[in-house]
């Protein structure tokens, strides 16, 4: 076996690895030199081995390498490790023969023989030339009469040995002087491509489509970054920007379908106007039909035409101006829209019983003898016919003393007005204390700052001498068992009646003698009906059944929950011949009570 070691140079031909490199007068200069040269030219030829073998075959002598081989096809780097090849052919009886030994595509990168035409001038390469990407080895001398094993035989190796590869890229810098603009430099798994002194590096793309384009791909061929000719940038990875990024174009555009993350591990700021040559420029948020739907103007004001959720809890104002919080005006033919504070609700099913959130007004606190600010409310009252807008004016002030003052009159639907311990009503006027009932007014003239203080009104309605009103106040009568068992009731202004789970719930009005005139509303709180009778040897409207709530003559049937208002009379008030032919049939009006009002 002989080992034959890369050189930097073509060898002369040997049967042992010599350092000798072709030498004029012994070194013939033949044909194969100067095709293995046209390889080299257009870069393919052996980078580094570690040794090139020559041993006994099986037939012929077989050659190969001791381990990889690196080798250029057509300027790019491969690298193989081929197995070893025999002689394609036994020697000539008598003369010499040139086989070349070549790396092939074929295979791939296997080894194989272009065998030469043995003669008394041998040729080499003609009937058996290269093939496209051949990769020039050695040759190999065969001579002629030669055994077909033998491990002597001359080569002539074609290596380079060649450990760094850098490219100069120049011009004649205008004349004819060698003029680097860049150079491209190998080293530790890096590759530099540098400028030189006062030169740019410029990549020039076929056009300006969007198909021309520059482009970064990975090991598995995936575009990784690309550029393209109308100047759309695209990376599919992250891009870490050093300095400051200016988009010329005006768009940041995130995936398709996707999400765009701007983050910032610091502070994150948008400015606007950053020269500050306008006025009106705005932070704009649009949907995707690019239609603004929030806007902060570089004053600070900021503008959403949705629905805000500060789920912080908190909406503060700063401390360097009045607030306000209202709704845009309408156009000048289109009413007001209204306006909503709400506070929380629970959700509807499920849980039963779960409370809503209160609903608090606060003014401002004050402190020391300095008043808390009041919560005052405002409304703006219809005017006369015009297109003006009406003052506002204030219907309720709260006061920091827990006082309330309404501008305007209170009504209470509930028909309840509860006072606390000691209260007082004042008329603050000099005008008459009017209070008004459905069928009733009562007065009194009291001076403005008085009080008054327990009124009294009287079953008769009538004023005392001391201007005060008074009442007999109200009474709650149990039902009796039967008529006229019962205890009649007693002259108060308000009867309640309750009535008791019972066959019969009997009520009996007062004597009518000598209290002509009086007034008296029974209302029956009770489930069932309350019978309502008169005292013997009176009469209920006259002893006639024309009202809805008497079917039987002299008994008033009051349904639960209804009321009803009687006055009481004689024949000195209600003169029974005068009314002739206007009685009602049946009525014969005598001594008793006349319904005056009903309801439920």
């Amino acid at each position: 076996m002989v080992d034959y070691t890369n050189k930097e140079y073509m060898t002369r031909f040997n049967a042992t690895s010599t350092t000798d490199g072709i030498k004029d007068g012994t070194s013939a200069i033949h044909t194969g030199i100067v095709k293995v040269l046209e390889q080299a030219a257009r870069g393919n030829h052996i980078v580094e081995y570690g040794n090139l073998q020559q041993t006994a075959g099986s037939t012929y002598t077989q050659f190969g390498f001791d381990g990889a081989v690196s080798f250029l096809r057509d300027g790019l780097k491969v690298s193989a490790s081929p197995s070893a090849i025999e002689l394609p052919a036994a020697p000539d009886g008598t003369h010499d023969r040139y086989d070349m030994l070549v790396i092939t595509v074929a295979g791939p990168n296997n080894l194989a023989f272009r065998q030469g035409e043995a003669a008394v001038a041998p040729r080499v390469l003609d009937t058996n030339p290269f093939v496209t990407g051949d990769i020039p080895v050695a040759l190999v001398k065969v001579d002629g009469g030669s055994t077909n094993n033998t491990t002597g035989r001359e080569i002539q190796q074609y290596g380079y040995n060649k450990d760094t590869n850098a490219v100069s890229i120049a011009w004649n810098g205008g004349g004819t002087t060698y003029t680097e603009t860049s150079s491209i430099v190998g080293s530790s798994n890096t590759t530099t491509w540098t400028a030189a002194s006062g030169s740019d590096i410029k990549i020039k793309l076929a056009g300006t489509a969007s198909g021309d384009t520059f482009e970064v791909i990975d090991s598995a061929s995936q575009i990784q970054f690309k550029v393209q000719g109308d100047g759309v940038v695209t990376t599919e990875g992250d891009t870490t920007v050093g300095g400051d990024l200016t988009v010329s174009g005006g768009d940041i555009i995130g995936p398709t379908d996707g999400d765009l993350l701007i983050k910032s591990d610091g502070n994150l700021t948008f400015r606007i106007d950053a020269d500050n040559d306008e006025t009106s420029q705005s932070f704009a948020f649009q949907n995707n039909a690019s239609t603004e739907i929030a806007a902060l103007t570089e004053g600070g004001d900021l503008q959403i035409d949705g629905d805000l959720t500060v789920s912080g809890g908190d909406i503060t104002y700063g401390n360097g101006q009045n607030a306000t919080l209202g709704v845009t005006a309408t156009a000048h033919n289109t009413a007001g829209k209204p306006i909503a504070i709400t506070a929380g609700t629970t959700t509807a099913g499920t849980t039963n019983n779960i409370a809503g959130g209160s609903l608090t007004l606060k003014g401002g606190q004050g402190k020391g003898s300095g008043a808390g600010g009041d919560i005052i409310f405002q409304t703006a009252n219809a005017g006369g016919s015009g297109s003006a807008l009406n003052a506002h004016a204030t219907a309720l002030t709260i006061s920091d003393d827990l006082n309330a003052t309404f501008a305007g009159d209170i009504t209470v639907s509930g028909n309840d007005l509860t006072f606390g311990n000691g209260a007082t009503i004042v008329n603050t006027s000099s005008s008459l204390l009017t209070v008004t009932e459905a069928t009733t007014t009562f007065s009194a003239a009291v001076t403005a700052g008085t009080s008054v203080a327990a009124p009294t009104i009287t079953a008769s309605t009538q004023l005392t001498t001391s201007n005060r009103l008074s009442r007999g106040g109200e009474q709650t009568i149990d039902s009796a068992a039967a008529f006229p068992a019962a205890t009649p009731l007693t002259y108060k202004s308000v009867q309640l009646l309750d009535t008791i789970l019972a066959p019969t719930n009997y009520f009996v009005l007062p004597a009518a003698t000598g209290q002509a005139s009086a007034i008296i509303t029974l209302k029956n709180l009770g489930v069932t009906t309350a019978e309502i009778e008169r005292m013997p040897g009176e009469e209920i409207e006259g002893g006639g059944t024309q009202s809805s709530l008497i079917t039987t003559p002299n008994i008033i049937s009051l349904p639960s929950m209804a009321h009803v208002t009687l006055m009481s009379f004689d024949d000195g008030i209600i003169n029974q011949a005068a009314l002739g032919a206007t009685v009602a049939a049946g009525c014969v009006f005598g001594i008793g009570w006349v319904i005056i009002g009903q309801g439920l």
